[in-house]
């Protein structure tokens, strides 16, 4: 209506010089009658022109927006049906698509999600920050890689992710597809771990078969477990029979700083003695701590391994003649 209303006072005009013209009629005769009566046809059929040119422009606009609205829709309904996850969101934060895959990797429903800033919804990280990430894109336009995000269920996850800038009239959107590789990043990382404990023995056993003094050998399988096994710090330690069954540490390779001087080992029968080191000695059997500052049996140790970035601890003993014991750490 807004759109034709020009047009429709320019007809009601129209229609108002019509009336002008017949009194003219009346005054001056047939043959201006005519003439006006040529006036008045003229002046109707162009305004009937014009409000069907704008009718006819208006419904061809109409059913352009309805032929592209089918058009988005019948892509968002595949977009949604896509294996993996896809989700747009605007520049300055908020999701505005959440297909149905990203409901099942994630656990989040749509009517959650829309409306909420994906990085924070999901708790994205990635190598270099995300300002980094959309510094790229606003570069480039696009930005490829792996990103880490929280499922509801509190799981972390590893994705593929694929993303691509749009701007068109609603602002700078983003398109993510994302990929769900966590199994595949675990088997890798599980795969390399083999290789490493394997390698890592195979060239212990080189050491031990070129191996002329026994000093050397523990010095060198030290550097092997820090530089090929990935350890932060290992040590070699005899268990010596003196009054107070002190630990003596007699080589040890990677970031020590200190710390064997001051962790008082001791494999005595009394409460400090009966901790993972005292335990291996004792028994004969390695003594694993997975998490040095929630293991209990650690705490002796904790606040010095944390300065040191130590996580975990394991502990095995081997026993020659005369009953000398070693604990390698």
């Amino acid at each position: 209506r807004s759109t034709l209303f020009p047009y429709t006072t320019l007809f009601r005009s129209m229609q108002a010089e019509e009336r002008a013209l017949l009194e003219t009629r009346e005054a001056t005769g047939r043959t201006g009658a005519r003439n006006a009566d040529a006036v008045v046809a003229f002046g109707t059929l162009l305004a009937l022109a014009i409000v069907f040119v704008v009718t006819r422009t208006a419904f061809r606009g109409s059913l352009e927006r309805k032929r592209a609205e089918t058009i988005l829709g019948r892509q968002a309904a595949l977009i949604d049906q896509t294996y993996d996850p896809m989700l747009v969101w605007k520049l300055d934060g908020p999701i505005t698509f959440w297909n149905k895959a990203a409901e099942r990797l994630y656990g989040f429903p749509r009517e959650e999600s829309l409306g909420r800033v994906s990085n924070e919804l999901l708790q994205t990280s990635v190598v270099g920050g995300i300002e980094a990430l959309l510094g790229v894109l606003e570069r480039d336009g696009r930005w490829e890689g792996k990103l880490q995000h929280t499922r509801r269920d509190g799981c972390r996850i590893i994705v593929e992710s694929s993303m691509v800038l749009i701007r068109d009239a609603q602002g700078a959107q983003v398109l993510e597809a994302n990929h769900d590789i966590t199994e595949r990043m675990h088997a890798e990382q599980e795969l390399k771990r083999v290789n490493r404990a394997l390698r890592t023995i195979s060239e212990c056993n080189q050491v031990l078969v070129r191996a002329t003094e026994e000093s050397h050998l523990l010095d060198d399988i030290c550097k092997i477990l820090v530089l090929g096994g990935g350890y932060r710090m290992a040590w070699v330690g005899y268990g010596e029979n003196d009054e107070d069954k002190s630990v003596r540490p007699v080589a040890h390779a990677g970031f020590e700083e200190g710390y064997l001087q001051t962790s008082n080992i001791t494999w005595a029968d009394t409460k400090l003695g009966w901790r993972p080191t005292g335990i291996a000695i004792r028994t004969g059997k390695s003594a694993i701590g997975r998490d040095i500052q929630a293991d209990p049996t650690l705490s002796p140790w904790r606040e010095e391994a944390r300065k040191r970035g130590y996580a975990s601890s394991m502990r095995s003993e081997e026993r020659r003649v005369g009953k000398e014991c070693r604990s390698r750490w």
